[in-house]
């Protein structure tokens, strides 16, 4: 699977995904999901068969909770959108608009095109760097923002144990 993208995530909210407008999820929105995601696109109706019948005899259980792993990470950056993937929590989509908006008048050289094609993970960040930019004050409340701390502590730890002793 590749990354998600702003045209996917639109993709999978007008087929009905659950996964992005929340609901109850069923068997035939597993191969859905991946079949949006899938790298590289199989092609001609014979492709697709073999691939939503491979899909379906993946473990429902399993399958849902990696699909559910796999946005929890993919927007565990994500300024609080009010969603998110948590627990199958909607993510929507209503984000979407602004935030192209903003990442195109901020980085003219990205269309609007170029970012619906984008990587989730990668607008996010270009985001932050506007906000930053425009003297907005970043508040890293998200699961991220653990992981950070985490890696920051650790790194300095680490340099604490190496730094010469004199």
């Amino acid at each position: 699977m590749r990354p998600i993208t702003p045209r996917d995530l639109l993709h999978l909210d007008y087929a009905g995904s659950p996964f992005i407008r929340g609901g109850d999820i069923e068997a035939h929105h597993i191969p859905q999901f991946l079949w949006q995601l899938c790298d590289p696109q199989p092609r001609g109706w014979w492709a697709e068969r073999r691939f939503y019948r491979h899909a379906g005899n993946l473990n429902y259980t399993a399958a849902v909770a990696e699909i559910r792993r796999y946005l929890d990470r993919t927007f565990a950056d994500a300024p609080i959108l009010g969603g998110g993937g948590s627990a199958g929590r909607p993510i929507g989509t209503s984000f979407v608009a602004p935030l192209i908006v903003r990442i195109a008048s901020g980085i003219p050289s990205l269309t609007p095109v170029a970012i619906m094609d984008t990587p989730i993970t990668q607008l996010f960040q270009y985001r932050k760097i506007l906000a930053i930019e425009a003297g907005a004050k970043i508040s890293e409340r998200g699961p991220a923002a653990g992981l950070l701390a985490q890696c920051l502590d650790e790194a300095n730890r680490l340099n604490a144990e190496e730094a010469p002793r004199g």
